[in-house]
């Protein structure tokens, strides 16, 4: 059926309450991934899900040893953090119930996702064998004595927790990555809050990987927290069912986190939708649509293992999510060929002696001052051992006589690269020439935070001095530069120019983080209320017209919210301010488009006037920055007059005002953001199957489309003739409920549709 409707009938309706978000660390401690990696990764993902729906690849079952790396410091066995195998052995069988779609939890999944619990054919078991092929006394379990080899105690207060793992313990106790899973296990600071983290997997032909969250010979793998380690001995609630292996083993399979890393941003799973946020303690129920129209009809999903709830609260991996596992254990260096090693048996398999051969993988173009890590697929049995050399010289980390080193080179030029394998039988030598021509082309990023505020720079507090020319600065009360102050500024905007943000694709500005001082930040009054707004405007005209909607929040919560020392979103992991920081995020109701011509403004605004009750006061960097345009922080006085700092105040600063700039949530792996894309809807969605089709192109064309299933398998076809401003009606109500998706293409231009059927 064709008919022609007049579109001012489609009208769509709205509103959402949320929040502000204090900034807390999370109990995951693996950070997102470059845009480098998701792209390569999500081509990977595309090209797994062609080859399934041409019958050409299947998804399998596979079981993978694991050895846990139990380190202590020289504590008895059974004696905490030195566990006894009962609760290894606690933890394998959860991982083994989560990834079959079984685990604790499971039958109170909310019915709109009772058919996206997948189970994704992976299995865990405890190895049995040494790397050199004998019977380990205790199944699964390496006993690491931090005290005899003259290492630090993980406990102490003063560790650099994450960096001390993976600089001193991983590298040195490491078995095998493409053989075991390796899983580290220590006691932690009591400051610490992080109870994991995760190597995603690598891939071959990568350069300019920067961040040491990728699996490589030397790091790969998973480490938690002892007490968050199975489901009896030492543990601790609620981190007591086992599920931060579970979630750091998503990421080690090449999941994200499902908000994203962000606000609304994508894990490029189509059955998980768009989240606001992290979600932290027992979520119930959550806001529908908090990132836009249709985006999450039926709710969020926090129950997904790769959410941030208790233990007990989390209980499900997506079909989905299942896919990305799919392609990380066939597509990855470090994955692909676990479990064929015959590791989980309980006597040693003979293996014939057998002549050393070198040979490893490595593209021939590298970047400078970039790590990057060879593929070593050198054979021979005995196993053999390995010498690698450059000329001229590199350097390798954190030696030359490791499997796969991380090779740096600093110079441009030609390098040849050579591996000597040698064992009992023979010796051999394979060599490659290496091109080193410049440094990685920087990757822009739709995760992560504008940075005004560079990691080099130190950010400050500056009072006001007396002044005998402005009456109530005579008082002796000075306030502060960024903050309410005896000049009663009544608000402060950083300018953020199209530089920053017009290069990520389809940006929007979904939140605003601002870095208060704890000090100069006071509550005497329970109506006061701090406003964030974005204008356009640029650093010569100051904020003009406003964009999008404001968002207010008492000042009582953000006085309230928790004062830390170290944030990680300012350039480097860990950046420590002091005295201390309130770190609060304004969370618009609705995403706000940037003028991409202008720039924008991010401001923030107190209601109140008073000069000793309520006071705001936000961090900038230094006055001798001269890094950024001077001219790019504005007050507003009280005559509601923008002025500049540089002119009105004699100061070159820009401020802790901090917007998140984001991608445009997308339903899939790819974002087809196109005429297509914004002119056709499908109503109503959720439905019974009973669907129209709703179109407003500009002119008529030919439509082809097709359905496919939530595991990538299609499911039917048409193609539809001169559909202009049409509504087709489509009976899908014979199919089962679920989540299906709707490729709909001009021969140009293709969209993906996620459609719900719930009977």
């Amino acid at each position: 059926m064709n008919i022609k409707l007049p579109l001012f009938y489609l009208v769509f309706f709205g509103s959402i309450l949320l929040q502000g978000q204090a900034l807390q660390q999370a109990p995951c401690g693996t950070s997102a991934p470059p845009q480098q990696w998701d792209s390569w990764f999500n081509a990977k993902v595309d090209e797994y899900q062609k080859n399934l729906l041409a019958n050409k690849t299947q998804s399998v079952s596979r079981t993978i040893p694991v050895i846990v790396h139990v380190v202590h410091y020289n504590q008895a066995v059974g004696t905490y953090p030195n566990i006894d195998s009962n609760q290894v052995k606690s933890q394998i069988a959860v991982l083994n119930d989560d990834f079959a779609g079984v685990g604790s939890g499971v039958n109170g999944v909310p019915p709109q996702f009772s058919n996206l619990v997948a189970n994704t054919g992976i299995r865990f078991c405890l190895a049995t064998l040494s790397p050199s092929g004998g019977v380990l006394p205790e199944r699964g379990i390496d006993r690491v004595n931090a005290l005899a080899n003259t290492w630090m105690d993980p406990s102490t207060p003063t560790v650099n927790l994450q960096n001390y793992i993976n600089t001193t313990i991983i590298p040195a106790t490491i078995w095998d990555p493409t053989k075991y899973l390796n899983i580290w296990l220590t006691d932690k600071p009591a400051s610490v809050t992080i109870n994991g983290f995760a190597t995603y997997p690598a891939g071959t032909g990568l350069t300019g990987l920067l961040n040491g969250n990728f699996g490589t010979a030397t790091n790969d793998g998973i480490w938690c927290y002892t007490k968050a380690f199975g489901t009896v001995g030492s543990i601790l609630a609620p981190n007591d069912k086992g599920r931060t292996a579970t979630h750091e083993l998503g990421h080690w399979l090449g999941l994200r986190h499902i908000w994203g890393d962000g606000n609304c941003l994508s894990d490029y799973c189509h059955d998980t939708p768009p989240s606001k946020q992290a979600y932290t303690g027992c979520v119930i129920s959550t806001p529908t649509n908090a990132c836009g129209i249709n985006q999450s009809p039926q709710g969020e999903m926090p129950m997904n293992f790769m959410d941030n709830l208790d233990d007990a609260c989390k209980y499900m991996f997506t079909p989905g999510q299942n896919i990305r596992m799919q392609v990380a254990l066939s597509q990855c260096q470090n994955r692909y060929l676990l479990g064929t090693h015959s590791l989980c048996t309980a006597t040693p398999v003979p293996a014939s002696s057998s002549s050393a051969v070198a040979s490893f993988n490595l593209s021939n173009s590298q970047c400078l001052g970039a790590p990057f890590t060879p593929f070593n697929t050198s054979s021979g049995y005995p196993n053999p051992t390995f010498i690698w050399s450059s000329s001229p010289a590199a350097l390798f980390n954190p030696g030359n006589s490791v499997a796969n080193p991380a090779i740096t080179i600093n110079n441009a030029g030609s390098y040849t690269l050579t591996l000597v394998a040698t064992n009992s039988l023979s010796s051999s030598s394979y060599s490659m020439v290496v091109n080193a021509t410049g440094t990685c082309v920087p990757f822009n990023l739709c995760l992560d935070s504008i940075k005004m505020i560079r990691n080099v720079d130190t950010l400050k507090s500056y009072q006001v001095p007396n002044d005998g020319n402005v009456l109530a600065c005579q008082s002796g009360f000075r306030g502060y530069l960024a903050g309410t102050n005896c000049y009663k500024d009544k608000a402060f905007a950083q300018y953020f120019p199209t530089t920053s943000f017009t290069s990520t694709p389809q940006p929007q500005i979904n939140s605003v983080i601002v870095l208060f001082n704890k000090f100069g930040t006071i509550s005497q009054n329970a109506f006061s209320q701090v406003t964030c707004r974005i204008y356009g405007g640029n650093n010569a005209t100051g904020p003009v017209a406003q964009i999008g909607s404001p968002i207010s929040y008492s000042l009582n919560q953000i006085v309230a919210t928790p004062v830390v020392n170290t944030v990680g979103y300012l350039g480097k992991p860990n950046y420590t301010i002091n005295p201390g920081v309130i770190p609060f995020r304004f969370d618009f109701l609705q995403p706000i488009i940037p003028n991409s011509n202008s720039g924008f403004f991010a401001s923030v605004e107190p209601n109140f006037n008073a000069i000793f009750a309520d006071s705001i006061n936000i961090f900038t960097n230094n006055l001798n920055n001269n890094s950024t345009d001077s001219s790019s922080w504005f007050l507003q006085s009280p005559s509601n007059t923008w002025r500049s700092y540089r002119s009105n105040r004699g100061t070159k600063v820009q401020l802790a005002i901090i917007p998140q700039i984001t991608c445009s949530p997308v339903l899939g792996v790819k974002d087809e953001k196109n005429n297509l894309n914004s002119n056709v809807n499908i109503m109503p969605n959720p439905s019974n199957g009973i669907i129209s089709l709703i179109f407003t192109l500009s002119s008529e064309e030919n439509i082809n489309m097709s359905l496919y299933n939530s595991l990538g398998q299609k499911l039917y076809a048409d193609t539809f003739k001169q559909v202009g401003s049409s509504v087709l009606d489509i009976d899908l109500s014979s199919h089962p409920n679920g989540v299906y998706f709707m490729e709909l293409t001009n021969g140009k231009e293709k969209v993906v549709k996620k459609l719900i059927i719930n009977h």
